[in-house]
Formats: structure tokens, C-alpha cells, sequence
């Protein structure tokens, strides 16, 4: 999995991971927020002083804050050394940048502990490829169908949709209401 992380990282691909829902409740076991968005910032290797080498990655909250990640090399690890810290990419140290900018490092062994899955936004737009958006806004009611006529194909085509639960977008997004009533005083 890190071979195949690394090759996408290295194209310079955007890279996304959710975290774990193992059970309804709001953190995982590595204490990050459960069914939540992280983004990919870097694959990269750690040598300690031993030798040892880590495959690691530099993963960010969007929120701009993790302070609850718990697992291997969080911010308050012993783990970390400067020569470690120095083998961190953008100059980041995840000492510091955890809770202040939600960046942590997660070592890829525990990729199937903190995080369900992965996905890989191959950019092919030198490639000849374009991109056309459709949206459907309130299409709750019953089964969507689309219909679709491509030009000449005479290679791949690829498809993807987004597809969201009620339960997981916000009550504002569907009704135009706050879940929450605001008091003058």
C-alpha cells in the first residue's frame, strides 16, 4: 500500500483518507474524528538513529486542528527526535503543527487502524481529458436515472458520483434552517 501511495503522491495526485467507523461514537481508536475527510499531504520515509525506517504519512484535519490523535508518532511521542522532525516534508513539525494546523504524521502501518479508505484523484487533463459537472439538487424522491450520449469514444471513459446519506450532510444544506435557534439578549 505505501509503494502505491508513494507512486501517487509523487504525480502529484490528490489523495484523501476517511477515518474509521468501527462504532457510533466520535472518535476512533486512534482518537481522530470518525467518518471525517483527512487530506494525503505527503508519503514519505523516517530514519531514526537505528536505522529503522518508517513509511509515514503526513496527513492534515481540514478542520486546522487534531489535538486528539493518539496512536504512534503523535505530538507528545518521545519518539520524536530533531533528526526525525528534520525527515518531516515542508519543513512541518508535528511536535507543534497537530493542534495548531490539525498536520500529524501517521506511520503506514496503522493506514487500516485510523483510516477506512483511501482515494487517489488521478489529475489526466494533459492527457486529453476533460471533466463535465451535473448536479442535481433534491433528487431524495425515489431512483435517478441518467442518461448520457457520448461523441466518439475511442478510448476510456470514466464516470464517478457523489453520492451523500441525509445523515451525513448538514440539516442546513437541505432546509436552509439552523438546527439551532439564535436569541437576541
Amino acid at each position: 500500500m505505501f509503494d502505491l501511495l508513494k507512486a501517487a503522491d509523487s504525480a502529484n495526485n490528490i489523495i484523501t483518507l476517511n477515518s474509521f467507523l468501527k462504532q457510533w461514537s466520535w472518535r476512533n481508536g486512534c482518537g481522530l474524528v470518525n467518518f471525517h475527510a483527512y487530506s494525503l499531504l505527503s508519503v514519505f520515509n523516517m530514519t531514526d538513529t537505528n536505522n529503522t525506517n518508517f513509511g509515514c504519512l503526513l496527513i492534515r484535519n481540514p478542520w486546522g486542528e487534531e489535538p486528539y490523535y493518539n496512536t504512534s508518532f503523535n505530538s507528545s511521542s518521545s519518539r520524536w527526535t530533531d533528526s526525525l522532525v528534520a525527515q518531516v516534508p515542508f519543513g512541518i513539525d508535528p511536535r507543534t503543527s497537530q493542534r495548531s494546523d490539525g498536520i500529524f504524521v501517521v506511520p503506514i502501518e496503522l493506514l487500516g487502524t485510523c483510516f477506512q479508505n483511501f482515494q487517489i484523484g488521478h489529475l489526466r487533463d494533459d492527457e486529453g481529458f476533460v471533466s463535465t459537472w451535473y448536479d442535481k439538487d433534491d433528487a431524495s424522491s425515489g431512483t435517478q436515472i441518467y442518461h448520457f450520449s457520448p461523441g466518439k469514444i475511442d478510448d476510456t471513459l470514466y464516470f464517478t458520483t457523489e453520492n451523500y446519506p441525509l445523515g451525513v450532510v448538514p440539516t442546513v444544506c437541505t432546509t436552509g434552517l439552523f438546527p439551532y435557534a439564535m436569541v437576541a439578549l
